[in-house]
């Protein structure tokens, strides 16, 4: 059916005023999710073209059914703002009576309203685009920019708190701190106490604008250290997403999971930190986060036996991942997520930088399903036998 709509417009002109299936809208919808799909990798929105994204527009100008699905999806996820500066640079900025202005506005909406998703770097922008929020900003009154806006990956230097208004919309649920706090073009001179006071009136706007923000996405361990303060504020968080975190001495290391321990009410931890040769494991105290199900640390394999210690009931997912480690430490690490947890491992996954994976049922000391082993495409199950080189540790248990 697809192929003939792309093929054939007249097709469409015959169904458009009769057939049932074109006012079914999740039969629509299936139809262009068929042609034109948008995956995400590692939080990065990455473009997957599967078939042609021509064909969709022209579904929305070739059949009046199929305008209102074709636009959604088209528009649904953005890599960056470029379209819809197109708008701006076309309709917005040559007009002068303020009829005129109203009209062009109307018809930014009308798109910008369907974007759910925006990534806008600092590498995609200009010190014009710059120039155009600030008159797109007396254009929009107030109001957002994009009214049904999730997610928000944005670097724009520098704004002031009415401006940020035109990107914190109260339906955010997630936003990359990374790019919003990001260093500022190298065009523009900013004291680094006029940059501290910037994140901070920008995070705390972020909170007091949007009731609804879930998941928070950091991988700057030093911007981390400057928001603690705000980021605590948010009781309604459920999820940080990574927090990169390298202190330099094991105090520090204590002092901060001390502060971490408020967010009582995480299901989900990502954070990397640094554990000692000579500091001793008992003292990474993991017990405060109560309703904590997800767990992924980057630090050293003998981790384990605190975390299983006293969260082994709660934990659903752990993903470690650590330096090379020898064969035997590998067998003793698996064997304490089995011994010290109440819940059968199901799958586990290896991921080496240099050699084959090692997988072996027998040396391990309890059974598992071959067919849950992760593995390169190039690998074969019969090769999991080289030890060295493992870099990480991947384990659900259920």
């Amino acid at each position: 059916m697809i192929s003939t709509l792309e093929k054939d417009g007249a097709f469409m002109h015959t169904l458009s005023a009769s057939h049932r299936v074109l006012y079914n809208m999740d039969i629509l919808h299936n139809i262009i999710g068929t042609m034109f799909y948008i995956s995400r990798n590692n939080n990065d929105v990455r473009l997957e073209r599967n078939g042609d994204i021509c064909g969709v527009a022209r579904l929305a100008r070739v059949c009046k059914s199929f305008h209102e699905p074709a636009l959604d999806r088209l528009w649904k996820e953005m890599l960056n703002l470029q379209p819809v500066h197109l708008l701006w640079n076309a309709s917005l900025f040559p007009c002068n009576s303020p009829d005129d202005k109203e009209q062009s506005l109307h018809r930014l909406y009308y798109y910008t309203k369907r974007m759910k998703y925006v990534r806008y770097t600092e590498k995609e922008g200009t010190e014009c685009d710059l120039l155009k929020i600030h008159q797109l900003h007396h254009l929009c009154k107030g109001r957002p920019l994009f009214p049904s806006i999730r997610s928000l990956d944005l670097c724009v230097w520098p704004l002031s708190a009415s401006e940020m208004d035109l990107f914190f919309h109260p339906n955010l649920q997630y936003i990359d701190i990374r790019r919003l706090l990001n260093r500022p073009p190298r065009t523009l001179s900013f004291t680094k106490l006029a940059r501290v006071q910037q994140e901070q009136m920008c995070l705390h706007l972020l909170v007091k604008r949007c009731p609804e923000l879930r998941e928070i996405t950091d991988y700057d361990h030093q911007v981390t250290a400057r928001i603690q303060g705000v980021l605590f504020d948010l009781e309604r968080l459920s999820t940080i997403s990574r927090i990169f975190q390298r202190p330099t001495t094991p105090s520090r290391r204590d002092k901060w999971l001390e502060k971490m321990s408020v967010l009582k009410h995480l299901t989900s931890l990502d954070f990397h930190i640094k554990i000692y040769p000579d500091d001793a494991i008992s003292q990474l105290d993991l017990g405060p986060f109560s309703c904590l199900e997800s767990l992924s640390i980057k630090g050293s394999v003998s981790m384990l036996s605190s975390i299983f210690g006293a969260m082994r009931n709660q934990l659903k997912k752990v993903f470690i991942e650590t330096g090379i480690v020898e064969g035997w430490r590998m067998e003793q690490c698996m064997q304490l997520l089995v011994c010290n947890s109440d819940k059968m491992l199901s799958r586990f996954a290896l991921q080496s930088t240099k050699k084959p994976l090692y997988y072996d049922s027998g040396s391990t000391g309890f059974p598992i399903n071959p067919a849950m082993v992760y593995a390169p495409a190039t690998h074969s199950t019969s090769q999991f036998r080289d030890r060295d080189g493992l870099r990480a540790l991947r384990c659900d248990v259920s």
